[in-house]
């Protein structure tokens, strides 16, 4: 809440400071001033409400309240009719091995991303290797670890060992079968620690701002999957092997995109 507040009133204080013009844009302004003036309000007194010890009926209500405000707003911007805005990418790294920006299952893959999003720019900025005081990504990193660090305990086994299995189960189980167990008792064990991590890692203070933790699918779930055709079909020698891969045309029309940009 605190941060929505902070990103409301910068552009609250920026309407309200510039001058009135014609008619029209003097009543959207006032239209969108007194929207905004709701949705801080709203904000303030949600931040009061959970600081004290109000019944959940009475936070619900101001939180549908919220929303509403917000949906009006979202609805007198979309009748202004503004022109896209294109997504540019910035990217701070190092120059070291693992940036990979030449490598052809990442430029795919970015294309993908540019496909899907829309976007007109990507640019990579490489620092002074090992300078940490140019390089954003370390200083990152540095924020993240203070975030996860915070003296808590992170738990570890939420799954004990036999899990899920009666005694005549365990008693029955073969030496593959009980160490396939461990192997998919293990992985259960680090998804669920990763949501501790993600949960932590989220809204935390990163570089005068607030970072945005995603959590990844497991592998067999991802958007992603296909990147063993993918490399069969960059490393394929001739338009014949090429065309023997799985998703051939779907990887063709990516690569004619890339080229054409």
């Amino acid at each position: 809440m605190k941060h929505l507040f902070e990103n409301l009133t910068k552009p609250l204080l920026v309407l309200k400071s510039c001058p009135l013009g014609n008619a029209k844009l003097s009543l959207t302004k006032s239209q969108f001033v007194l929207s905004l003036v709701n949705i801080t309000d709203k904000v303030r007194q949600i931040t009061i409400m959970l600081q004290t010890d109000v019944e959940k009926e009475f936070l619900n209500e101001a939180y549908e309240l919220l929303l509403l405000n917000v949906k009006q707003l979202l609805s007198q911007m979309s009748e202004l009719k503004l022109p896209m805005i294109k997504l540019r990418r910035l990217d701070l790294t190092d120059a070291g091995p693992g940036v990979a920006v030449s490598n052809g299952d990442v430029c795919f893959l970015d294309t993908e991303m540019a496909m899907f999003l829309g976007s007109d720019w990507r640019c990579r900025c490489h620092r002074a290797k090992g300078d940490s005081c140019q390089i954003e990504a370390k200083r990152t990193n540095s924020a993240l670890r203070d975030a996860i660090a915070d003296e808590g305990a992170i738990a570890w086994e939420y799954y004990e060992q036999f899990n899920n299995l009666t005694d005549e189960q365990v008693q029955n189980l073969s030496l593959k079968e009980y160490t396939e167990h461990e192997e998919a008792r293990m992985e259960k064990n680090d998804w669920k620690v990763s949501v501790d991590l993600k949960n932590r890692l989220d809204d935390g203070p990163v570089l005068k701002d607030f970072v945005k933790a995603h959590f990844r699918k497991p592998e067999g779930k991802q958007f992603f999957f296909n990147r063993d055709n993918l490399m069969q079909y960059l490393n394929a020698q001739s338009e014949q092997n090429k065309m023997s891969v799985p998703g051939h045309g779907y990887m063709e029309a990516v690569k004619e995109f890339y080229d054409m940009h």
